[in-house]
């Protein structure tokens, strides 16, 4: 049986929501404050195109980049710290294999090693069988 451990917190990338004056909401890719959580504030990335047309004569700045606000999603809420996923648990393709996920999930030592005998001798009584009918 395999764990697939998935650890978030601090010094990771968050998507966040923030909120620009002139431009609107927008979603960016952030580092992550050290409680977990995203900026209070970043630059709006808007370029040079949302400016255009308006007036070709004045200057066109490079990016808006004014202070936007963050604007937690009531979509998407809470980002989880840390999850671990149980993954699959691989079919023994023959009963004989050993497999000692029972013990890690509270049988007794004498108890498995009695299902282990027991599949062992299933195991060749019937390869006796089919050696000698």
């Amino acid at each position: 049986m395999t764990y697939i451990v998935k650890t978030r917190g601090a010094g990771g990338l968050v998507v966040a929501e923030y909120e620009c004056p002139t431009h609107g909401r927008f979603t960016v890719t952030v580092q992550r404050e050290a409680n977990g959580d995203p900026p209070e504030s970043t630059y709006c990335p808007a370029t040079a195109d949302a400016y255009r047309g308006v007036d070709e004569t004045k200057f066109v700045p490079p990016a808006c980049a004014r202070v936007s606000p963050w604007r937690p999603s009531s979509v998407r809420g809470w980002v989880k710290r840390g999850e671990v996923a149980r993954g699959k648990s691989d079919a023994q393709e023959r009963p004989t294999w050993m497999s000692t996920r029972e013990l890690g999930e509270g049988m007794s030592m004498a108890e498995w090693q009695a299902k282990r005998d027991a599949a062992w001798e299933e195991h060749d009584r019937k390869e006796d069988k089919e050696l000698f009918g």
